[in-house]
């Protein structure tokens, strides 16, 4: 771990060691005052950071103790005034809004404050008042840039960008450092590679702004040459001039709405081929789920949600009787659309192998004969193919008034008493990558000795985005609403579960197909 951050602090220092003579060269290439003061601010945070992990202290001057407590609040005041300084001339905040140029100076100076402090008050005092100037300085330079981005500076869209993610770097740090965030790589180096990203865009954001420049200034000379050029045409030859060139632009334009036409007719074609081919599809699919005589037989009141994104669907539902009981499953496949549609036959069928030729009962020995089947089929051993599916099923024992449940991933909620319960399946999916030896699925039992409300259920429902904030609906608003409506008739149940969700959703795209199927025992 140590011989890491060695590496990981070499690699930083020599990428603002590079970055320093690259911008140096170009300031002497080019004169422009801009790269000098953005070389004096890596050179400030290169040393705070050398200062801050020990670096400098080890190996520059090793047998100063003094300066090697005390160098890296030295180095925070050099980096806050440099910062600062150079902000209000990149961005040139002088002309864009005053005040915030004024802001800046006050900046600076209060940085050459924190410098002299340091050699004439202690240094818990200096480190605090030079912690907090650095976050403040850090927020006025990027509502500088913000600021002068939206009157116009185009140049300081880098800026704003190159501070933000230092910002964001920073943020993760004290995450990890209140232990909200596990620590790791990314967040232990956080500030540093923020910092390092942030010296890329800036340099970014110097050259973007010399080529504004060069564009403005090469736009200016064409414009005169234009003006120069058009004043000594005559009249009658720039009509001429025009009106050629219109007629060839016509002529262009017709070729164009030819071919075009030509295209629509094409693509109107394939798309009517494909359409086909899809209803065809669906139609097959549609077969294949149990038919509503059956569900009526085995769950007299119960409601089916079942809503694909495209015309076909990933998600399925299947059912089958097997001595006097019947098993009912819920199936979330890989994908959506004419993808997911195949898993879901795939799966179909292995599930009408398991139970109807080898008389698998189980759930949880239907799941282990599934998983291995999905697995066989698609190769997975062998191929680099992970796809599968998420599943809940159940048995239903009316004559023990008992539910056997099992699932891969998907669970199933019930409702006894106004008390709603979420029972979990295994965290494993059907399919896929496997890194144990073999892959068991467990059983469990609910009991409905009264009445009971079971729901099976895909993560369609959940995932969706809408409603005021653009964000998911969520597992716990679902379990709300369906505590909500528990007592209510199966039918009515569906009809709200819709009407709520079409409008959660909104103009929002559905994003997954949806399935819910709720029953009363």
């Amino acid at each position: 771990r140590e011989i890491q951050a060695e590496m990981a602090h070499g690699i930083f220092y020599g990428f603002m060691a590079v970055m320093v003579l690259y911008n140096l060269f170009i300031f002497f290439s080019l004169r422009d005052v801009n790269y000098f003061y953005y070389v004096l601010s890596i050179f400030a945070s290169t040393f705070y950071f050398s200062a801050k992990a020990g670096h400098a202290y080890q190996y520059l001057w090793y047998n100063h103790v003094w300066l090697g407590d005390h160098f890296i609040l030295i180095t925070i005041g050099a980096w806050i005034s440099t910062a600062a300084i150079f902000a209000k001339h990149f961005l040139n905040a002088k002309q864009y809004f005053p005040w915030l140029a004024r802001l800046l100076n006050l900046v600076v100076f209060f940085g050459v404050v924190v410098i002299i402090m340091t050699f004439v008050t202690d240094y818990t005092t200096t480190s605090r008042f030079g912690t907090t100037l650095l976050g403040i300085n850090t927020l006025v330079i990027l509502t500088t840039g913000i600021v002068c981005w939206a009157k116009g500076n185009q140049s300081a869209r880098y800026f704003v960008v190159a501070w933000f993610i230092y910002l964001l770097g920073t943020l993760l740090l004290v995450l990890k450092t209140f232990n909200i965030m596990q620590a790791n790589f990314l967040t232990n180096y956080a500030s540093e590679i923020g910092s390092a990203i942030e010296v890329i865009l800036l340099s970014l954001a110097l050259s973007d702004k010399y080529s504004l420049l060069r564009q403005e200034k090469e736009k200016a000379q064409a414009e005169a040459l234009d003006i120069q050029r058009r004043a000594n045409e005559e009249l009658e030859y720039k009509v001429l001039e025009r009106t050629r060139e219109i007629n060839e632009k016509k002529i262009e334009i017709e070729a164009q709405n030819d071919r075009l036409e030509t295209y629509n007719v094409e693509i109107n074609k394939q798309k009517e081929n494909i359409e086909s081919s899809i209803k065809y599809a669906k139609r097959i699919q549609d077969v294949m789920l149990p038919s509503e005589e059956k569900l009526l037989e085995c769950l007299p009141e119960h409601f089916i949600m079942f809503r694909p994104r495209d015309m076909v669907s990933g998600d399925f539902y299947w059912l089958t009787e097997s001595h006097g009981k019947f098993i009912l499953a819920v199936a979330d496949c890989t994908g959506h659309g004419v993808p997911g549609s195949f898993m879901s036959m795939l799966g179909n069928n292995l599930l009408n192998e398991a139970a109807n030729l080898l008389n698998v009962v189980s759930p949880d020995e239907i799941l282990n004969h599934l998983h291995k089947g999905v697995r066989r089929t698609l190769r997975q051993d062998s191929t680099q193919n992970r796809d599968g599916m998420d599943i809940a099923i159940c048995l239903l024992d009316k004559e023990n008034k008992r539910i056997e449940f099992s699932g891969a991933k998907n669970p199933i909620i019930y409702i006894q008493n106004e008390e709603l319960t979420l029972m979990r399946g295994d965290a494993v999916p059907i399919g896929g990558k496997q890194f144990e030896a073999e892959r068991r699925f467990t059983k469990q039992y609910i009991s409905f000795e009264e009445s009971t409300m079971f729901y099976l259920f895909s993560d369609g429902y959940e995932d969706q985005f809408g409603g005021p904030d653009g964000r998911k609906f969520m597992i716990k608003h679902f379990k709300q609403l369906l505590l909500e409506i528990h007592q209510k008739p199966a039918t009515e149940q569906k009809e709200i579960l819709e009407s709520r969700f079409d409008q959660w959703m909104g103009n929002t795209r559905q994003i997954d197909d949806v399935l819910v199927i709720g029953f009363r025992l």
